[in-house]
């Protein structure tokens, strides 16, 4: 289907070039109910107990966010998604969003699954984009998730997931 975002490696709003980079937008900054959140840190727990690479120190889920990035000398970018989405910053048209360039290090399949994981688990609250191919660099991060959540294995394999970049 080709890129999901409409200028390879480019910001959706400006065209800068940003590296390979994942965004997300929040619908509103109500954010995640509480039940949804609670179902996500078990999930991407799962995830980072499951990891194929190495993660740093740093990284954790919990009642509060999701801290995710390689180990060095593998780490890039820290992907953050706190459970309270209101101090989020507004991304051209897109309120309360955030991006991580992950430039194709190791982790981006824990990054792309935890993505996948949240898109799968609050629809109606979060939107993510991407830089990837859906059959290219999402291949892996679509595995993990399903190998490590197998009830919602099918679900994962829905490039719906997925929102192309807006124009």
């Amino acid at each position: 289907m080709g890129r999901l975002a409409a200028n390879t490696c480019c910001h959706p709003v400006c065209g800068r070039n940003m590296g390979y980079t994942h965004y997300w937008s929040f619908a509103s900054d109500e954010g995640f109910s509480d039940e949804a959140w609670a179902a996500i840190v078990e999930a991407v727990g799962r995830v980072l107990e499951n990891s194929p690479v190495a993660l740093s120190n740093e990284t954790r889920v919990d009642d509060d966010a999701i801290v995710i990035n390689g180990a060095e000398p593998d780490d890039f970018e820290t992907l953050v998604i706190r459970h309270d989405v209101s101090n989020t910053h507004a991304f051209g048209p897109m309120p309360h969003a955030g991006f991580v360039k992950t430039q194709w290090r190791p982790y981006d399949v824990v990054v792309c699954a935890t993505l996948l994981i949240l898109r799968t688990l609050s629809p109606d609250v979060i939107t993510i984009y991407s830089d990837g191919e859906w059959d290219g660099e999402w291949i892996g991060a679509r595995a993990l998730a399903s190998n490590v959540l197998p009830d919602l294995a099918a679900s994962f394999s829905e490039q719906s997931k997925l929102t192309p970049f807006p124009e």
